[in-house]
């Protein structure tokens, strides 16, 4: 092995794993696992070849297999066409003039023919995985990689920060790709200015969610819903919020993007939202009858990440009032706890004076309730932060 003084020694259908370390003068051998190939592979070992940190094996004379190297679980086996391996006379070793182990893979030499079998890098395996299986597939095993959950790593470093670093560039790579490919014929369209029409809150289904905002609707959530779950997965909310949001503004499919980000709030896979889409975000929820789901978001939000002044304007602006008490008592530092007060206190006067001036029990509504406040004081002196858990 390249990067650690290891050894693989096959015998039959057994493998054992050393261990070389040298000292002043000494060589010292130590064993480090061994175990014997499963029985659905069969034969003995003809061939065995170190590739990053697993094993290339050749099998009896039917079959290849990669194996992890310290457990034996085997990652991939490939049955072979009849080679008629040259044999040697001689018992030891029977396969020498058949097989040859070397650089990234194995080549087999037949009475009629030669067949080599090559350990495709982590790259290459990406991209055959995305020209076989589509986008989808190959971002997917892109994030495996990343991840380091892929099997098989071929050509990538041990080291996680490096491995992640590489991969990740790769990745980020792919999403421009994909998001060109998917979304490019919509970019090259002039975006038609909204009518008065198109602007009044849409109409809303039996399920209480909004139709569809155009015919291409369907194609932007699908698209939408890969790249927010590689971006999270990555760990890449900038370019969610950046390149990404960017991209399906232009292509005319934001609000399609908006309604993806509800579900990753809601399971905690997103904290941070930045203000300008957090603005957005809270007028489409309203606009088309979601208010409850917006006070969930926000419930759900990181306030120590978010820009706490804007949220709460954002909060008063569309009367989510328990989102102003969470906004307060939740930011970095959390021991202001009169501030809430105060601005529940002076929303409740807005909207008794609005009440007053015509606008009637709409307009009265739209203010805190002094239950609100109630609940917020008997936390308080509970010990308790809003909505819940302790100072």
């Amino acid at each position: 092995n390249s990067r650690r003084p290891h050894l693989a020694v096959a015998v039959g259908d057994s493998i054992r794993i050393l261990e070389l370390s040298v000292g002043k003068g000494t060589v010292g051998i130590r064993r480090v696992s061994g175990y014997s190939l499963p029985s659905t592979l069969g034969g003995s070992v003809v061939a065995l070849k170190w590739v990053g940190e697993s094993l290339i094996l050749g099998v009896g004379r039917r079959s290849m297999s990669v194996l992890n190297a310290q457990t034996g679980d085997p990652y991939q086996t490939v049955s072979l066409p009849m080679v008629n391996l040259i044999l040697a006379k001689s018992p030891a070793p029977p396969y020498a003039s058949a097989v040859s182990a070397g650089g990234d893979g194995v080549l087999l030499m037949g009475l009629d023919t030669a067949v080599q079998i090559r350990a495709r890098g982590w790259e290459e395996r990406i991209e055959l995985e995305t020209k076989r299986a589509g986008w989808i597939r190959g971002l997917a095993l892109a994030i495996d990689f990343y991840a380091g959950t892929a099997k098989a790593p071929f050509g990538l470093p041990a080291d996680t920060k490096t491995r992640k670093a590489l991969v990740g560039k790769r990745c980020e790579e792919m999403l421009g790709e994909y998001l060109d490919l998917a979304l490019g014929q919509f970019l090259k369209m002039p975006r038609q200015k909204p009518t008065y029409k198109d602007r009044l809150p849409k109409r809303r289904t039996s399920g209480g969610r909004s139709r569809g905002h155009t015919e291409e609707a369907p194609h932007f959530r699908v698209v939408g819903a890969v790249v927010v779950d590689f971006c999270l997965s990555l760990g890449r909310e900038s370019l969610l919020f950046g390149k990404v949001f960017d991209i399906f503004l232009r292509a005319g499919g934001e609000d399609v993007l908006l309604d993806l980000l509800e579900p990753f709030i809601l399971h905690s896979r997103l904290s941070y939202v930045p203000p300008k889409c957090f603005e957005m975000l809270a007028k489409h929820l309203t606009q088309t009858g979601r208010k409850d789901q917006l006070e969930r978001c926000i419930l759900r939000l990181d306030m120590s990440k978010m820009d706490n002044d804007h949220t709460v304007k954002i909060c008063e602006q569309h009367a989510i009032w328990s989102g102003v008490l969470y906004a307060y008592t939740n930011k970095s530092p959390k021991n202001d706890f009169s501030s809430p007060i105060l601005a529940l206190h002076q929303g409740s006067k807005r909207a008794r004076r609005a009440a007053a001036m015509g606008g009637g029990a709409a307009a009265a509504a739209k203010g805190p309730g002094d239950m609100l406040i109630f609940l917020y004081l008997w936390l308080v002196f509970q010990g308790r932060r809003y909505p819940e858990g302790e100072i």
